[in-house]
Protein backbone atom coordinates (compact mmCIF):
# COMPACT_ATOMS: atom_id res chain seq x y z
CA UNK A 1 0.00 0.00 0.00
CA UNK A 2 2.77 2.40 0.48
CA UNK A 3 4.50 2.02 -2.54
CA UNK A 4 1.67 3.00 -4.23
CA UNK A 5 0.89 6.24 -2.32
CA UNK A 6 4.35 6.88 -2.50
CA UNK A 7 5.43 9.92 -5.14
CA UNK A 8 8.84 7.96 -5.58
CA UNK A 9 10.09 4.38 -5.02
CA UNK A 10 14.22 3.34 -5.59
CA UNK A 11 17.10 1.70 -4.05
CA UNK A 12 18.84 3.89 -1.58
CA UNK A 13 20.99 5.48 -3.69
CA UNK A 14 17.95 6.98 -5.77
CA UNK A 15 16.12 7.40 -2.78
CA UNK A 16 19.28 9.78 -1.54
CA UNK A 17 18.97 11.34 -5.31
CA UNK A 18 15.53 12.09 -5.03
CA UNK A 19 14.93 13.34 -1.69
CA UNK A 20 17.91 15.56 -1.92
CA UNK A 21 17.16 17.25 -5.26
CA UNK A 22 12.91 17.66 -5.17
CA UNK A 23 11.25 20.67 -4.67
CA UNK A 24 9.70 19.99 -0.93
CA UNK A 25 11.34 20.98 2.04
CA UNK A 26 10.56 18.34 4.21
CA UNK A 27 10.76 14.54 2.60
CA UNK A 28 9.25 11.12 4.28
CA UNK A 29 11.69 8.72 3.70
CA UNK A 30 10.38 5.19 4.27
CA UNK A 31 13.65 3.81 5.10
CA UNK A 32 16.16 2.53 7.68
CA UNK A 33 17.56 5.77 8.91
CA UNK A 34 20.66 5.16 8.65
CA UNK A 35 20.93 7.27 5.17
CA UNK A 36 20.59 10.17 7.28
CA UNK A 37 23.81 11.20 7.18
CA UNK A 38 24.18 10.78 3.63
CA UNK A 39 20.38 13.13 3.02
CA UNK A 40 22.18 15.99 5.15
CA UNK A 41 25.48 15.78 3.56
CA UNK A 42 23.85 16.48 -0.14
CA UNK A 43 21.26 19.26 1.30
CA UNK A 44 21.09 19.54 4.86
CA UNK A 45 18.65 22.26 4.25
CA UNK A 46 15.56 19.94 3.94
CA UNK A 47 13.84 18.44 7.02
CA UNK A 48 14.00 14.26 6.57
CA UNK A 49 11.19 12.66 8.48
CA UNK A 50 11.59 8.73 9.31
CA UNK A 51 8.63 6.77 10.25
CA UNK A 52 8.67 5.59 13.92
CA UNK A 53 9.51 2.61 15.59
CA UNK A 54 9.74 0.63 18.79
CA UNK A 55 13.39 -0.22 18.70
CA UNK A 56 15.72 1.20 20.82
CA UNK A 57 15.72 4.69 19.74
CA UNK A 58 12.47 5.35 18.24
CA UNK A 59 13.18 5.26 14.54
CA UNK A 60 13.10 2.36 12.11
CA UNK A 61 16.79 0.77 12.37
CA UNK A 62 18.05 -2.64 10.28
CA UNK A 63 19.38 -4.52 13.29
CA UNK A 64 20.61 -6.84 11.86
CA UNK A 65 22.80 -4.87 9.43
CA UNK A 66 24.16 -3.09 12.03
CA UNK A 67 25.81 -6.48 12.94
CA UNK A 68 28.29 -6.57 10.02
CA UNK A 69 30.88 -5.41 9.74
CA UNK A 70 34.50 -5.38 7.97
CA UNK A 71 36.56 -7.55 10.54
CA UNK A 72 33.25 -10.15 10.21
CA UNK A 73 33.17 -9.62 6.72
CA UNK A 74 36.95 -10.03 5.73
CA UNK A 75 36.48 -13.46 8.82
CA UNK A 76 33.62 -14.89 6.39
CA UNK A 77 35.41 -14.36 3.64
CA UNK A 78 39.03 -16.30 5.05
CA UNK A 79 37.50 -19.00 6.80
CA UNK A 80 34.57 -19.67 4.42
CA UNK A 81 32.63 -20.15 7.49
CA UNK A 82 28.67 -19.34 8.41
CA UNK A 83 27.61 -20.73 5.69
CA UNK A 84 23.54 -20.90 5.38
CA UNK A 85 22.06 -24.10 3.65
CA UNK A 86 18.42 -23.16 2.24
CA UNK A 87 16.24 -26.39 0.43
CA UNK A 88 15.42 -25.18 -2.83
CA UNK A 89 11.89 -24.19 -2.38
CA UNK A 90 12.91 -21.48 -0.16
CA UNK A 91 15.91 -20.46 -2.23
CA UNK A 92 12.85 -19.92 -5.20
CA UNK A 93 10.34 -18.36 -2.79
CA UNK A 94 13.25 -15.52 -1.70
CA UNK A 95 14.20 -15.08 -5.35
CA UNK A 96 10.95 -13.35 -6.04
CA UNK A 97 11.41 -10.42 -3.58
CA UNK A 98 14.94 -10.49 -4.78
CA UNK A 99 14.05 -9.70 -8.35
CA UNK A 100 11.29 -7.41 -7.87
CA UNK A 101 13.90 -5.39 -6.04
CA UNK A 102 16.45 -5.29 -8.95
CA UNK A 103 13.86 -4.42 -11.24
CA UNK A 104 13.03 -1.08 -9.39
CA UNK A 105 16.19 -0.55 -8.81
Amino acid sequence: DTVEIADFVGSTTQIIEYATTCDADTVIIGTEVGILYALKKKNPNKNYVFPQSADYCGTVHCCDMKKNTLDKVLEVLEKETNEIILPPDIIQKAAIPLERMLAVA
